[in-house]
């Protein structure tokens, strides 16, 4: 009679210490899959396409609480996006984000970055605004090509990642709120494709362009 009721005992034991582990192995997988300051990954999805692979630095994963970012990168994910399409989608982004942004007050900034794109986006492009103290530099395929205010990239940061955001799967992503293997894909896609040679002097022609309404870099 002992023996069985140790038997028993060990099962139970066996199969608690089984539960044990598979709910430890599911915490592990929905954690943030990284710490304070490094980067996080999200999918920018509007009208049913995936349009771009977004990359935002300066993250506080464990409470999913973006600060003044220093650096938004995104690739492009659609085989090519019009001038007037890449316009659109991120004038509705931003106007449809629940943060107080009024985004009338970044009219200039807005036609700024806007004007720098002077030809369709084609897919693998880089793009990427980064804080350099009070300014922001927008990058196209590794040049500079405008100047704008940092308060309109800490605009966007906080449109992106508002608790009520227009795009609710890219907020989850760059506030670390995703698994670490959907983490690990859209890292893969973002840094596994780069931009070619060819296609980086092609938009870095973009550059002689006349645009009284971008203020570009002298490279």
């Amino acid at each position: 009679m002992w023996s069985v009721l140790l038997t028993q005992t060990l099962i139970l034991a066996g199969n608690f210490m089984k539960l044990i582990t598979a709910w430890f192995l599911m915490l592990v997988v929905s954690m943030p899959a990284f710490a304070a300051g490094e980067r996080s990954f999200g999918a920018f999805e509007l009208l049913g396409k995936e349009w771009f692979v977004v990359s935002l630095s300066d993250v506080e994963a464990a409470k999913g609480v973006v600060h003044d970012g220093d650096r938004l990168e995104f690739k492009v994910a659609e085989q090519e996006i019009s001038q007037r399409r890449f316009q659109t989608l991120w004038t509705d982004a931003l106007s449809s984000s629940g943060a107080d942004i009024q985004l009338h007050r970044f009219g200039t900034d807005m036609k700024t970055f806007f004007g720098a794109i002077k030809g369709p986006l084609e897919q693998g492009d880089y793009l990427a605004l980064e804080r350099q103290g009070k300014v922001a530099v927008l990058t196209i395929n590794h040049y500079e090509h405008a100047i704008l205010s940092g308060e309109f990239m800490d605009m966007v940061v906080a449109a992106l990642t508002d608790r009520i955001a227009p795009i609710p799967v890219l907020r989850q992503g760059l506030t670390n709120e995703i698994s670490q293997l959907d983490r690990r894909k859209l890292e893969r896609r973002f840094t596994n494709e780069d931009v070619s040679l060819g296609r980086v002097n092609q938009t870095a022609r973009w550059l002689r362009y006349d645009n009284d309404n971008s203020s570009v870099s002298q490279l």
